[in-house]
């Protein structure tokens, strides 16, 4: 990064291994964020953990622009960048029932095709047993 001259880094990885699957965005120092979108694409969760890496990145580099000019807390600053993360790790949790809900769904669809197959063949199974009654009766009836 320095011989970039970047004061903080976003990586984007689509392996979940890498953060643990403990979160969407995970820190790595204090100008580091390693951010998880396994699923790169339309994804909302994903595309909003890269929007908030973005927004990180552009509050570390605006912060790094101005010089304070007073004493900061510092702990009490972290606290609240804890906080924000521990927020941001309910995403996660949305995100793995949403995929839950998604599975039934899907599950459920596939359930309604094999029922409509049936419903067919057991129609198929009708069309051709009336067909051959029909048959057989013109038989008896010559």
């Amino acid at each position: 990064m320095s011989n970039r001259g970047a004061v903080f880094g976003i990586g984007v990885t689509s392996n979940p291994d890498i953060t643990r699957g403990t979160s969407l965005i995970v820190p790595v120092g204090d100008d580091k964020l390693i951010i998880c979108a396994p699923q790169v694409g339309d994804d909302e969760f994903e595309l909003l953990g890269v929007s908030l890496g973005l927004d990180m990145a552009r509050w570390k580099a605006i912060m790094g622009r101005v010089a304070p000019t007073q004493q900061m807390d510092l702990n009490r600053i972290n606290s609240h960048v804890s906080a924000a993360f521990i927020v941001m790790r309910r995403f996660t949790e949305a995100k793995k029932k949403m995929t839950s809900v998604k599975t039934a769904v899907d599950d459920t669809w596939s359930y309604i095709d094999e029922i409509r197959a049936d419903v067919i063949a057991e129609l198929t199974n009708l069309r051709t047993a009336i067909a051959e009654e029909l048959a057989s009766g013109e038989d008896t009836a010559a």
